[in-house]
């Protein structure tokens, strides 16, 4: 699934920066595949680039999650949200992803009382990396 195009242009070698994932694991040669099948299109139609670099990545877990399909891999895994709440109010919370039921996020709070999220209610969300 597309995630993210980035564009920059540097002299002399532009660069494409192309984000993908998918709900399983996305390997380098997944990354590898897409991106020969995407540069021998771009060699083949004139889109007005001629000297560039395509980078065809994961978007990692810096990058904010955009896609309800992105959150299934991070079950079980701390999340930052802010998000509306019922009141339309801007929150602000740290989360464990405990499940998706249609468009709704499940998590379990400390207290392993269970909140539930519409995907549609999140403004922002990144994954927590926890190192011990």
């Amino acid at each position: 699934m597309f995630i993210d195009l980035l564009f920059v242009s540097q002299h002399p070698q532009s660069v494409i920066e192309l984000y993908v994932d998918k709900k399983g694991v996305l390997t380098i040669d997944d990354c590898a595949a897409l991106s020969r099948l995407i540069s021998a299109e771009m060699e083949e139609t004139d889109i007005g680039i001629t000297n560039f670099r395509l980078d065809v990545s994961s978007p990692g877990t810096e990058r904010e999650l955009k896609y309800l399909d992105q959150y299934f891999k991070h079950i079980n895994r701390k999340l930052e949200l802010v998000y509306k709440d019922e009141n339309n109010c801007e929150q602000k919370e740290e989360l464990v992803l405990s499940g998706i039921e249609e468009e709704n996020l499940v998590f379990k709070k400390v207290n392993e009382e269970k909140k539930v999220i519409a995907f549609s209610s999140i403004i922002s969300s990144k994954v927590l990396l926890k190192f011990s």
